[in-house]
């Protein structure tokens, strides 16, 4: 090969973009582990959800709230016992559990006139004047009323998935630096090593190969259904971990030489620059840096001449 597509400077290129998206995955799966399982983020918000929706209403023989809480329907989905709420919520659940709680006194199948002398016989509250907005449409349909109420649900998870999604990234940030000076990523030191040495950087390059003929990480962090972000994926872990050649790699390209107490301040200060430059990179996220790698992969290839003569009759071979 010549010129750029087989030069030892896009070789660099794909063993850095390779770095990166092994410390993003590594990134994805702390960040998950945190915000799912030590923060408990998205029962939180789900919590904070319903009590917007909900806390506002009395009833007869207490607060919606509460009682939504303790219908069987919301009882049977949570996850651990003594936890207020559950962790996710479907939107025909709710619906089907906020109608039962305002026609307590029907005992066979609910008609649309049941619903609307139960909601005008609710006390003043946020939740009737919605509900009698919602039912202003519906014209007398019981089916359109429930598609009000989860259009209603809906909208309010959206919001609360958009708050995961900024703590999520406010994290991965966090993290990302956190990770790149805990392993010494030092982006410069890295570059350095796989241009000085053309064994590993082929090391590195045969890897990512691998790596790009993988399926597309995730969207960072959630692994859950992409039309809700709260809504907890079927593993408790991502999906996507490193191969044991991957993490043999990144213990040749990154790592402290020594304790990182035996360094001097001078030492330190020059990483400063590499640190920044990783931690930026990997906070960008893994499926950003598997499109990266796999756009250095068709330049790479792009550039191979294709066999001629004998080595054509023995690549046929």
């Amino acid at each position: 090969m010549n010129g750029l597509f087989g030069s030892p400077v896009l070789e660099v290129g794909i063993g850095l973009a390779f770095v990166y998206l092994l410390l993003a995955l590594i990134c994805t799966t702390l960040n998950e582990w945190l915000l799912s399982y030590f923060l408990n983020l998205r029962p939180k918000l789900l919590d904070r959800t319903l009590d917007k929706l909900l806390s506002n209403q009395g009833m007869v023989d207490g607060n919606l709230r509460t009682l939504f809480d303790d219908h069987p329907l919301i009882t049977q989905t949570s996850t651990s016992a003594g936890k207020r709420g559950p962790s996710y919520l479907s939107a025909p659940i709710f619906s089907k559990a906020l109608l039962d709680l305002v026609t307590p006194t029907v005992p066979g199948p609910v008609g649309f006139v049941d619903v609307q002398a139960g909601v005008h016989a609710l006390p003043e509250g946020d939740v009737k004047k919605t509900l009698i907005a919602l039912m202003s449409d519906t014209g007398g349909e019981l089916d359109k009323l429930r598609s009000n109420i989860e259009e209603w649900f809906d909208e309010a998870m959206d919001r609360a998935g958009g708050s995961f999604k900024r703590h999520s990234q406010a994290w991965a940030i966090a993290i990302a630096a956190l990770l790149t000076v805990v392993t010494n990523a030092d982006t410069l030191a890295i570059g350095q090593k796989l241009w000085e040495n053309p064994s590993l950087r082929a090391e590195a390059v045969k890897l990512a190969e691998k790596r790009a003929e993988m399926p597309r990480p995730t969207v960072e962090v959630e692994y859950t259904d992409p039309d809700d972000p709260l809504k907890p994926s079927a593993s408790k872990a991502p999906k996507e971990t490193l191969t044991t050649e991957e993490e043999s790699i990144l213990g040749k390209l990154i790592g402290w030489e020594k304790p990182a107490t035996q360094y001097s301040m001078g030492e330190l200060f020059r990483h400063l620059a590499g640190w920044a430059l990783t931690a930026i990179a990997v906070s960008l996220g893994a499926p950003f840096w598997f499109d990266v790698l796999n756009r250095f992969m068709k330049v790479r290839n792009a550039g191979r001449k294709p066999p001629k003569g004998k080595e054509k009759d023995q690549s046929s071979k």
